[in-house]
């Protein structure tokens, strides 16, 4: 006879032990868990801007928007580069409109300008293909990534060996794309050049 798990675990255990849930189980526990999380970001988000920010990621999950937004502008004025990277997140990716999306790249811009590694990916990200009035700049996305890289922020080295595999901002480069998908990957290679 298998036995549940304990919720605090969460489904991922369950679902390693090999134990029956069903997904209405695992979507219980995780409902449970985002009101906890709720109920402690609430209780420190007078006081904290990350606790804002999580408050408003967590508002995000239930579509709750209007509620969310609030809490990442008094994060951000508190200086907190996450809530500007999901600020622009929700005006990219959830309420688009041509202001949100220039409001969006100005954010992630202030948050990379900070130092934030994540942010010069996502930045990478609006400049390769081009968002709103950001027009497409393969080889500013590229130094971008290459920026986060650096800091061993790992979708931004999947992003350079795409950039090499593709000829993306950068020459063609088979050699580049594996050591860097190695890198990606969590393996210590050494360049071959």
């Amino acid at each position: 006879m298998l036995t549940k798990i304990p919720a605090a675990l969460g489904c991922d255990a369950m679902l390693q032990s090999h134990a029956v849930w069903s997904s209405q189980d695992c979507s219980r526990e995780l409902a449970k868990s985002t009101d906890a999380a709720e109920t402690l970001y609430s209780s420190a988000a007078g006081e904290f801007a990350r606790a804002q920010t999580h408050l408003a990621e967590v508002k995000i999950e239930r579509h709750q928007y209007a509620e969310a937004v609030p809490l990442l502008e008094s994060a951000i004025k508190a200086g907190d580069t996450r809530a500007m990277r999901v600020l622009a997140f929700v005006y990219t990716k959830k309420r688009k409109t041509k202001d949100r999306i220039h409001t969006a790249a100005s954010l992630l811009r202030q948050a990379a300008k900070a130092g934030d590694c994540a942010a010069h990916h996502e930045l990478g990200l609006v400049h390769q293909d081009g968002l709103g009035t950001v027009s497409a700049k393969p080889e500013r996305a590229f130094e971008l990534f290459r920026r986060s890289a650096g800091t061993g922020y790992r979708p931004a080295q999947k992003a350079i060996a795409l950039a090499y595999w593709g000829g993306r901002g950068v020459r063609l480069d088979n050699e580049a794309a594996i050591f860097w998908y190695h890198r990606y990957a969590g393996r210590n290679v050494a360049p071959t050049n």
